[in-house]
């Protein structure tokens, strides 16, 4: 058969590809906010945007999943859910994914949830 290798090669495509970052850069955001001793929600604003981009995941799954769905609307309702998490992904700011993810939540309620979370 003259096999010389199993095909995987480590100099196989030798340039790296740079991989982009999962969330749009806000760490320029709210400098004054930032100087205060008092937590505030742009504190908390990195481990924050995860999970809200779960949530908005999840609510547009609930919104188009039925038990029911045939192979090709499955199919659109994956480019829907990656849609939805690239959405929140451009988000430029914090208020901006709120927003996005229609959270009703306010700032200072989903601060004071963290902090119970952190104390849990």
């Amino acid at each position: 058969l003259s096999i010389d290798n199993s095909g995987c090669l480590p100099t196989r495509g030798t340039k790296k590809r740079l991989r982009p970052t999962s969330f749009a850069d806000w760490d320029g955001e709210n400098k004054e906010e930032l100087t205060s001793s008092e937590p505030s929600i742009v504190d908390f604003q990195h481990s924050i945007r995860p999970v809200l981009t779960f949530f908005a995941l999840m609510d547009q799954l609930s919104a188009i999943f039925s038990p029911s769905m045939e192979d090709d609307t499955i199919g659109d309702c994956a480019e829907t859910l990656v849609m939805t998490v690239e959405d929140c992904l451009r988000c430029k700011s914090f208020d901006e994914l709120l927003l996005r993810t229609k959270t009703t939540l306010d700032p200072q309620e989903i601060l004071g949830l963290v902090q119970t979370g952190l104390k849990a």
